[in-house]
């Protein structure tokens, strides 16, 4: 493998493909392009509501894909009673950062269309999980339900609850309960949701103090999925990895149930975002979502030893070495397992385990 200081995409995709194909998911692609009016139809449902445009021979007017989950659940064949599952790598074209700049976005992603149940959710997690592993082994995953919250919304008559949504989003509990006082809402609520976001703990000791404050039939619900998610720790394999964090409040015009985002050590920002999305599937189809997307953007300088940035011998040789046994003694050493760099200088900014002169 050629070596690189840069994390090396077309390996990751490589290892994801073969985890994600091995639980019978299937690679969807697509064109760049779609009709503009699929995009104008659900702009809600889009994370900038600017779209790349362009008229083709046709006279169509067509865009640069701004979002792959929107393509994937038009074109879906999935039912309630026969699941779709597909996995894609693609690039999205859409502004980012404070300069508003389109921007080439490459994204790996998954989606679980039709029957999303208990086992659904566990899979889609677990694949989540496999797939920060993939990237590193120092990973988190924060997970949330969307229910919680909203239930406790709705038991204490919060109708336009965006301004509310913020305070817990960024864990102001202060501004919070200032604003409730304001607005004559019960302080208990407030109460309720300091509580959900100071708990600390394992995934499962937060989810003990959320029952506590589930009382309506929305946020009960949701702790019961969230209930499956604790009880299948030993089987997921990693349950030290998953953190429950209820400040996790992804766009609720999109998503609608359990939601999480993902974390790697050597990376500033999150590179895994995903949730349970049945209001956008729906109004293509009557089916249920679940998927997530990493952002290959987000890991572009990204130093990965385990994609070979570590190597092992470094094997000098002259103009009056045998280039055959020069060449014979690197395939010996990687037929071991190691890792060879051939050179005639050794590297100023490198270290090796062995260095070997031929």
């Amino acid at each position: 493998m050629k070596k690189t200081d840069f994390f090396d995409e077309e390996r990751l995709f490589f290892d994801l493909k073969n985890l994600y194909e091995g639980f019978g998911y299937k690679q969807f692609k697509m064109s760049k392009f779609e009709e503009y009016g699929v995009y104008l139809e659900n702009k809600k449902f889009l994370r900038s509501p600017y779209v790349i445009t362009f008229t083709d021979l046709n006279g169509k007017l067509m865009a640069l894909k701004p979002d792959v989950t929107l393509s994937i659940v038009k074109n879906t064949k999935a039912t309630n009673l026969q699941s779709e599952k597909l996995y894609y790598k693609e690039s999205v074209y859409r502004p980012q950062g404070a300069t508003k700049e389109f921007k080439e976005i490459s994204q790996v992603g998954l989606e679980l269309i039709g029957d999303v149940d208990g086992y659904g959710i566990l899979e889609v997690l677990s694949l989540a999980g496999k797939s920060l592993g993939a990237i590193d082994k120092n990973f988190v995953l924060d997970v949330s339900h969307l229910g919680v919250v909203l239930g406790l919304m709705e038991e204490y008559g919060i109708v336009n609850g965006d301004e509310v949504l913020a305070y817990v989003s960024s864990k102001n509990v202060h501004d919070l309960k200032t604003y409730c006082q304001q607005k004559g809402i019960d302080p208990a609520f407030a109460d309720k949701v300091s509580l959900l976001l100071s708990a600390k703990g394992s995934f499962c000791e937060v989810l003990a103090i959320a029952k506590q404050v589930a009382t309506n039939e929305v946020s009960k619900q949701a702790v019961d999925e969230l209930q499956i998610v604790c009880d299948s720790f030993g089987t997921m394999g990693y349950g030290d990895k998953v953190r429950l964090d209820f400040s996790i409040i992804n766009d609720t015009d999109y998503y609608n149930g359990i939601v999480f985002v993902g974390y790697v050590s050597k990376s500033p920002s999150l590179v895994l975002s995903g949730g349970r999305y049945d209001k956008l599937a729906g109004k293509f189809a009557d089916v249920k979502a679940l998927g997530f997307a990493i952002y290959l953007n987000e890991l572009a300088m990204y130093k990965q030893t385990q994609y070979g940035d570590e190597t092992d011998v470094l094997v000098l040789y002259s103009q009056n070495s045998d280039y055959a046994k020069v060449l014979e003694y690197a395939q010996q050493q990687t037929d071991l397992g190691k890792k060879v760099l051939v050179a005639k200088t050794a590297p100023a900014d490198k270290k090796f385990a062995q260095v070997v002169e031929l």
